[in-house]
């Protein structure tokens, strides 16, 4: 009953990155009909192909930018986003902001962490109950080895 409970919420952590959020926007390149088509990615902007890689997951809303940086501040600009945000303190408008550019790195970006994180977690949801078996058995001492 717990591993349920555990599988269910995760599962909804995973349904936010897949498009269940306010933007109904995967953060995962190439899954859904919404999803990064800018990340920030080298290889993505000097090959021949006109869509990212597939399976990139950025790291998709952020809330506050420094306004140090030109661009941060012009994407976080009220006059650029709606619904405005100037009551600071409803917290709903500000997840609703993503901007699919390279250049924005806390919301475009992916790190090779944030890849295996993602692979982990949708591997253990789609093979729970069979990777935990396997690890199980592997790790339990044979009459050979003692």
């Amino acid at each position: 009953r717990e591993r349920e409970r555990e599988r269910e919420r995760a599962l909804e952590i995973e349904n936010s990155q897949l498009g269940a959020n306010p933007q109904s926007a995967s953060f995962i390149t190439g899954i859904g009909w919404r999803s990064p088509a800018r990340p920030t990615c080298v290889v993505c902007d000097s090959d021949a192909q006109a869509d990212p890689l597939p399976g990139l997951p950025v790291f998709g809303c952020f809330a506050h930018f420094s306004n140090g940086v030109a661009k941060y501040a012009v994407a976080q600009h009220d006059a650029n986003n709606y619904p405005y945000t100037w009551d600071t303190g409803d917290s709903f408008p500000i997840l609703r902001r993503y901007v699919d550019d390279p250049q924005m790195i806390a919301m475009s970006e992916y790190t090779i962490s944030t890849m295996a994180h993602t692979l982990v977690a949708l591997s253990l949801l789609a093979h729970g109950a069979s990777l935990r078996a396997n690890s199980t058995a592997a790790a339990a001492p044979t009459a050979a080895s003692t």
